[in-house]
C-alpha cells in the first residue's frame, strides 16, 4: 500500500499537535474489514464497502486475502448537497431529510406521501412529495454503486463474491441502500456492524465505528504479538543461560 509523503506527513503532524503519537498507517478499507468482515467470508469471497461523508472506500477479498481496494469521492455528504441544491434548501435540513425521510428506492407510495421542505434565506417552505426527495438520493447511489460495480469487475467476476457484498460507515444506514446494492448487482448484500469489542456495545456497535474499531483490534493485536515475541526471547534466554550454567559445572 502505498501513500503521498505529504498527506501522511500532515496526518502524523495533527496527531502530534493532538497530543498523540502515530504508531504506524493504515489504509481505511482494510481497518473497516478488520472489524465487520469474518475469515470464511474473506476466504469465500467478499467485497467491504465503506459508505461515509466524503468518500466510498472499496476493500476486495478472496482466499483469504485482499485483492483490490479503491477509495472513490463519493459519499452521503455529496447525496446531502444533491438534496439541497435540488431544494434549495439548508444543509442541515437536507441532512436532516435524508436521514428522516430519505430512501435509495424510490417506491409507489412515495408519490402520496407530502414532507415539508425548509428552504434557504427566508424562502418560504413547500411541500413536495417523498418520491422526489428519494429521486434526488437515488441518482446518486447508481453512481456509487456504478463505481463499485467497475472496481469488482476490474479484479474478479462478480459471481466468485460468493459472501457477496457488506456495507459498513455511516452512510450504510440509509434507507434502502443495502436492497438497492443487492437489486443492481444482484448479490446478497447486508449491513456490517463492527464486532471484536465489549462494553459500550450501545456507542460502538454502529457502522459509523467501523474504521475506528477495526484500527483499535489491529493495534490490540500488534501489541499482543510483540508481547508474545519480547515473551519467546525471554524465555529463549534463560533456557541459553540455563544451558550455560550446566556446562559450566
Amino acid at each position: 500500500v502505498g501513500g503521498r509523503k505529504n498527506d501522511i506527513a500532515n496526518i502524523e503532524r495533527a496527531v502530534h499537535a493532538a497530543g498523540f503519537r502515530a504508531e504506524g498507517m493504515m489504509l481505511q478499507p482494510i481497518a473497516s474489514s478488520l472489524s465487520v468482515l469474518s475469515d470464511d467470508e474473506m476466504d469465500a469471497g467478499v467485497a467491504m464497502i465503506d459508505i461515509g461523508g466524503g468518500t466510498t472506500d472499496i476493500a476486495i477479498y478472496k482466499e483469504g486475502q485482499i485483492i483490490a481496494s479503491k477509495v472513490v469521492l463519493i459519499g452521503g455528504d455529496l447525496i446531502t448537497k444533491d438534496i439541497a441544491s435540488y431544494f434549495a434548501a439548508p444543509s442541515e435540513h437536507a441532512e436532516t431529510l435524508k436521514k428522516t425521510f430519505g430512501s435509495a428506492i424510490v417506491t409507489p407510495g412515495d408519490e402520496n406521501e407530502m414532507i415539508e421542505i425548509q428552504r434557504i434565506r427566508n424562502r418560504p417552505s413547500k411541500e413536495a412529495p417523498r418520491s422526489e426527495l428519494n429521486f434526488v438520493i437515488e441518482a446518486r447511489v447508481e453512481q456509487i454503486i456504478q463505481q463499485v460495480e467497475r472496481t469488482i469487475v476490474a479484479a474478479l467476476p462478480l459471481e466468485e463474491l460468493v459472501a457477496g457484498i457488506v456495507l459498513t460507515g455511516g452512510t450504510s444506514m440509509l434507507s434502502g441502500l443495502t436492497e438497492k446494492f443487492q437489486s443492481e448487482l444482484r448479490l446478497e448484500t447486508h449491513l456490517g456492524i463492527p464486532g471484536g469489542v465489549t462494553g459500550f456495545t450501545d456507542i460502538v456497535k454502529s457502522p459509523t465505528c467501523s474504521t475506528a474499531i477495526g484500527m483499535l483490534l489491529y493495534a490490540l493485536a500488534e501489541r499482543r504479538r510483540r508481547e508474545e515475541e519480547d515473551g519467546n526471547a525471554f524465555q529463549a534466554m534463560f533456557r541459553r543461560l540455563g544451558t550455560m550454567i550446566g556446562n559450566y559445572f
